[in-house]
């Protein structure tokens, strides 16, 4: 689902590659990659088996499909 009406590229390079680069993105006003990304790559996160859940926290998450139009609709392309 494309709520911004943006196309964004990806581009698939080895994570050294990642970091050196970010160096130097970081120095734009809107770094499309910043070290800390990158360090957050290296990293699974991808909850545990055993982990508590939602519920066992009190917690009623509410769906991303639901909140996300509304969050995301100031960004969208208005039709000329």
């Amino acid at each position: 689902m494309l709520v911004t009406g943006k196309q964004r590229r990806l581009i698939p390079i080895p994570l050294s590659m990642a970091s050196l680069a970010s160096f130097g993105f970081e120095l734009l006003p809107q770094p499309p990659l910043t070290r800390d990304q990158v360090e957050l790559l290296k990293y699974d996160n991808v909850v545990n088996a055993g982990a508590k859940t939602f519920g066992d926290l009190g917690i009623n998450p509410t769906a991303v499909d639901v909140v996300v139009p509304e969050s995301l609709s100031r960004f969208h392309k208005k039709a000329a």
